[in-house]
């Protein structure tokens, strides 16, 4: 997570919203993205998406939901959760789809422009879902955990 999450905290930090987890290979040498797949990252691409395909695993729930839709640019107008936000509308996505992704399709397969979180954790109602912008600030922490920079937070902050 960036520091600036664990500083402003989750609701004056919902621009910060979003972190990445770094895995070691298997006991066989296969490393989680060659077993299961990955997608690319994107960052610094705008607000505006068409289509975006949403996936997000309600608590309790089997299997996952799925929504195709578009994303657009909302700024928040409430002083305790600040920030400008991709915005999606897709019906029934309730707690426990925080940090569902938000992808959309490209010829070399699919890519992530943001993930279920941000404003309000992800939003007030499950009608209409939010994400922190994945900018300069997504990039910088995805190229400090590829490199093996040591977590943010990490003093002070106990699991």
């Amino acid at each position: 997570m960036p520091q600036q999450y664990y500083d402003l905290g989750e609701h004056a930090g919902a621009a910060y919203d979003f972190g990445f987890a770094v895995t070691e290979p298997n006991q066989d040498g296969t490393s989680l993205q060659d077993a299961v797949g990955g997608v690319r990252l994107l960052t610094g691409t705008g607000y505006h998406h068409a289509p975006v395909r949403m996936i997000g695993y309600p608590a309790g729930a089997e299997k996952p939901l799925e929504c195709w839709s578009r994303t657009t640019r909302w700024a928040s107008d409430d002083p305790a959760d600040p920030g400008t936000f991709p915005r999606i509308a897709c019906d029934a996505f309730v707690g426990g789809t925080s940090g569902g992704p938000m992808l959309v399709p490209r010829l070399d397969g699919w890519a992530v422009i943001g993930v279920i979180g941000g404003y309000h954790t992800g939003g007030n109602t499950a009608q209409v879902s939010y994400s922190a912008y994945f900018g300069s600030a997504t990039r910088a922490l995805y190229d400090a955990a590829a490199t093996g920079a040591p977590p943010a937070g990490a003093r002070g902050v106990r699991g």
